[in-house]
């Protein structure tokens, strides 16, 4: 019987905390399994992954099958800018685009 993604949502959510993990991997399978579906239409695993946002979890696809992490996971993180790490790359980007206006 397929239930709806805020029902999913609420039994993944229930899962990741009773396994105590910080962050994990889920399976395509172990979706279809939760959420009594033959397969995942990216229709619901956006509501899901909306669904999990409001519970404070972030669902993101990756190579092998989900992974999950909680927003708090992220406190205290370091801020990546592009000023400390690509600022010569973007200045010539910026000047190739320039360049080609400028033929125009």
């Amino acid at each position: 019987m397929k239930i709806s993604a805020y029902q999913s949502a609420l039994l993944v959510a229930l899962m990741f905390n009773r396994s105590g993990l910080k962050r994990a991997r889920l399976t395509s399978k172990t979706l279809c399994n939760i959420s009594g579906r033959v397969s995942l239409r990216s229709h619901f695993i956006v509501q899901l992954q909306a669904e999990l946002d409001d519970l404070g979890l972030i669902l993101f696809e990756s190579g092998r099958g989900f992974g999950l992490i909680r927003y708090s996971l992220l406190n205290g993180a370091m801020v990546l800018s592009e000023s400390s790490h690509i600022a010569d790359e973007l200045a010539d980007i910026m000047f190739a685009v320039v360049r080609i206006a400028d033929h125009y």
